[in-house]
């Protein structure tokens, strides 16, 4: 009987320190799962996905470590342990963080998949809005011409400019777009979106009362 006892009690110790061992490594994923860094930029959110991936494929290659300790408790469960409630709790929070951390993991995907979202956008509305002030300064450059053909030369140039807005306003009109499908989606982006989609119109608009103006005064001096 004391030979029994001896042995329930080793397997009872291996079990628990395989088994915390095991937990204290799931708690280490978990930190790594849990990150709150999504990237400066495009780039560096892709960075981050894949180095993220081959954390998933780590993990996903010890869930065989995490089933066969569970199954240990199993095994000593049905051996009649007389510490099935040790071994009971110490199964169910295994399998407990084992799936929190599935959880955690699927959340940073979907996350990064988001930031990827937002990076996208902040670049492409950038792009916009150095296109409109590249616009603009031509614009408002101060070359009225000094004789006939210079002068045509210029209002051929604003008249290819005005054929310019409509292209610039497709692209506008899909920034803003995705800007409220973003803020939509991740609400606390969606104040940044606005204002940038706000900056993009204001713009076009002060871009074409410009045009306007500029087109004006070099028809005045023809």
């Amino acid at each position: 009987e004391r030979e029994k006892k001896l042995a329930e009690t080793k397997k009872l110790f291996e079990f628990i320190r395989e088994i915390d061992d095991l937990q204290e490594w799931i708690e280490m994923q978990m930190t790594t799962a849990g990150s709150e860094e999504y990237g400066t930029d495009v780039e560096h959110v892709e960075q981050l996905t894949a180095q993220f991936e081959s954390f998933v494929s780590n993990m996903n290659s010890n869930e065989a470590r995490v089933n066969s300790c569970v199954a240990k408790g199993e095994s000593l469960l049905n051996e009649g342990n007389p510490n099935k409630d040790i071994i009971k709790g110490k199964r169910d929070e295994t399998k407990q963080l084992w799936e929190e951390l599935k959880d955690l993991v699927v959340a940073r995907q979907e996350a990064l998949a988001g930031a990827k979202q937002v990076h996208v956008f902040d670049r492409t509305a950038d792009e916009t809005i150095g296109w409109i002030h590249e616009k603009i300064s031509a614009v408002l450059s101060e070359d009225y011409g000094h004789d006939l053909e210079t002068i045509q030369a210029l209002v051929r140039t604003h008249e290819g400019f005005e054929a310019e807005l409509g292209a610039i306003k497709e692209q506008l009109e899909s920034v803003v777009a995705e800007a409220q499908k973003l803020g939509d989606t991740f609400p606390d982006c969606q104040r940044t979106h606005r204002s940038q989609a706000r900056r993009n119109d204001r713009g076009v608009v002060r871009a074409e009362g410009e045009d306007d103006s500029a087109q004006g005064e070099a028809y005045a001096e023809c």
